[in-house]
């Protein structure tokens, strides 16, 4: 059985190839049509064009991915059963179960590979992609350098600065709330017109105190507030216009705990995170639905064509419980892995089928 193993994920791994291989052309090759005249148009270098499209191959892979896996495991079983190779193995004493092993174990894989490794080597790479377009093609910042109208929640303390520098490490406008650890009533208020934030610090200059309780009011020449970890450059890629779901999951993580404990509304980055999540464990559910696909129809073209009309219904679903995650209309949790419940309970029903059903 050990030969027939490694044939098995030998000629996948094959398949899968020739899949990525095509795919990324096509792919790649409509992108170029698509963007040159743009890159042309505002005088970009040859060189950089080049890079570009370069570092876009990687990404091309990652939004295919789950499909070419999909794909691939209906064409090789279709091609194995076509050869009576199945029917052989099943006539030595080998079941169903064998099958089911091999591509749960080999599609395993390549979802913790894909969430954990390759997603964030083709995030980083995005960031890059975006970051060339929006600066030699739209003539603009990947990320703001200036901040404006930043709330923070640290602990007891609710800060609010109306413009930050990061480049300088300095702000204007700022306020600080104190709060009462027992009633949350606000207990101090600091205003000021200029701050500078270094080391976990947060100095003010010059701030009007504001004492409620005692109704007292006085000015002093500096306070400064240790241990506060503002981390603008999460701020920043907040307040940017670049989809979250093109950071990686990790990134999406620190950006989601951040969010938490600054008291910032969560709803946008929990949703890419959970779908970023929920992408990856697609490739898990859509391999055991194309094994059971090929092994119930035993004919390439009927698999293949079920297959598309299956892809292009689970991307429906996906994008669908996805975008009303995003709008708040249904649970985050719910509205990402809708694709993959259902999908899911439909590759179950198709393999007991194919176990029901004499070869």
């Amino acid at each position: 059985m050990k030969i027939a193993t490694k044939y098995i994920y030998k000629e996948l791994c094959l398949i899968m190839f020739y899949f990525i291989f095509a795919g990324t052309f096509i792919y790649l090759f409509i992108d170029v049509i698509d963007r040159i005249d743009r890159f042309f148009k505002y005088g970009v270098s040859y060189s950089v064009i080049f890079y570009y499209f370069v570092l876009k191959v990687p990404l091309i892979v990652s939004q295919i991915f789950p499909v070419i896996v999909f794909l691939s495991i209906i064409i090789f079983f279709s091609i194995f059963i076509n050869n009576n190779e199945v029917l052989v193995l099943l006539s030595g004493g080998v079941d169903y179960n064998y099958f089911f092993k091999i591509v749960f174990l080999f599609s395993l894989f390549l979802f913790f590979f894909y969430l954990f490794v390759f997603q964030e080597i083709s995030s980083k790479l995005m960031l890059k992609t975006n970051a060339i377009w929006r600066k030699d093609v739209m003539k603009k910042e990947l990320l703001k350098k200036k901040l404006y109208h930043i709330w923070i929640k640290q602990e007891n303390k609710i800060i609010n600065i109306i413009e930050y520098d990061q480049k300088k490490h300095r702000g204007s406008g700022v306020n600080v709330i104190i709060l009462d650890d027992q009633d949350q009533k606000v207990k101090e208020l600091y205003k000021a017109k200029k701050c500078v934030y270094q080391n976990n610090k947060l100095i003010l200059y010059s701030p009007t105190v504001i004492i409620p309780d005692k109704f007292t009011i006085y000015t002093q020449n500096k306070k400064i507030f240790t241990n506060l970890k503002l981390n603008f450059k999460m701020l920043a890629l907040l307040k940017s216009k670049l989809p979250k779901n093109i950071l990686s999951f990790f990134t999406l993580a620190n950006l989601l705990f951040f969010l938490k404990k600054s008291g910032i509304n969560t709803t946008e980055v929990l949703t890419a995170l959970l779908a970023k999540f929920a992408y990856s464990f697609s490739i898990l559910v859509l391999a055991m639905l194309a094994l059971g696909i090929s092994l119930l129809f035993k004919n390439m073209v009927k698999s293949v064509l079920i297959g598309l009309v299956i892809i292009f219904a689970y991307y429906t679903v996906f994008t669908l419980g996805t975008t009303l995650s995003q709008k708040s209309i249904c649970n985050p949790f719910l509205g990402t892995w809708m694709a993959n419940f259902f999908f899911g309970v439909l590759s179950i029903l198709v393999l007991k089928k194919v176990i029901n059903k004499p070869f």
